[in-house]
């Protein structure tokens, strides 16, 4: 294992995170850490992911709504577990409503969720990260998030949107604070998995109903995105189409 490329993924299960979770693990001398809500009710469906030349897969348990769920899977790891070269939170959700309408509740989920959930993740994941040649973080995040073009898109995302900024900022900071990381943010672009598509069956109906991007396109545009990256001066939010979006 310690020759391998260690990569976590949480919300490995379905849509993007599933996609990306088959993509590192079809590549040679791979570990790959899948993080979902339910091992039992999801490691069979990762079980049968092919996987490359050395690779192997081991599932387990974190639910970003957890305080305790990313310390603890990270401490039953097995002692000699050598590090980790890439993190990817990837877990998230999206509820749809105009500012005005936003709950308590609903405002408090979606940032206990996309940004408490990724943050967590990576204090959890630190020591092991440090211990990387080269080590990743990344955050699947949104053009929603952009203080400066989220808001004039126009969707009820006040909710989701703020929480989305919210990460970026995190995750520009850690950019700041550890000189050795490469802490990056990535718009996956409106992708057709199950929940891109439930919104734009909303928004876009007049089009078909189905979100903008393959899931194919979109996979291939983040894996390229993750493999290239390096630090930079200010730091970046990246995008699946190499354009990066303004904070």
């Amino acid at each position: 294992m310690s020759t391998n490329t260690v990569v976590l993924i949480t919300g490995a299960n379905r849509g993007i995170g599933h996609a990306l979770t088959a993509e590192y693990l079809s590549r040679p001398h791979t570990t790959l850490i899948a993080a979902v809500r339910d091992p039992k009710a999801n490691s069979k469906a990762l079980e049968t992911l092919p996987k490359g030349t050395g690779s192997t897969l081991l599932t387990v348990k974190i639910d970003s709504l957890s305080p305790t769920d990313a310390k603890a899977a990270i401490a039953a790891l097995p002692p000699s577990f050598p590090h980790i070269d890439l993190v990817i939170a990837n877990a998230g959700v999206t509820v749809f409503n105009p500012v005005l309408d936003i709950t308590v509740d609903e405002y408090l989920y979606h940032q206990n969720i996309n940004v408490l959930g990724p943050l967590l993740l990576f204090q959890a994941t630190w020591p092991l990260l440090q211990k990387s040649a080269a080590p990743k973080f990344i955050v699947i995040s949104s053009s929603l998030g952009s203080v400066k073009a989220g808001p004039e898109w126009g969707m009820p995302s006040g909710a989701y949107g703020a929480s989305k900024a919210s990460i970026n900022y995190l995750t520009r900071k850690l950019h700041f604070e550890h000189e050795r990381l490469v802490a990056l943010p990535i718009c996956p672009g409106w992708t057709q998995t199950d929940m891109g598509n439930e919104s734009a069956a909303v928004f876009r109906a007049a089009e078909g109903g189905l979100a903008p991007v393959t899931l194919e396109d979109s996979i291939r545009g983040v894996v390229k995105e993750i493999d290239g990256a390096i630090r930079t001066e200010e730091g970046r939010f990246a995008c699946y189409d190499h354009k990066d979006v303004a904070w």
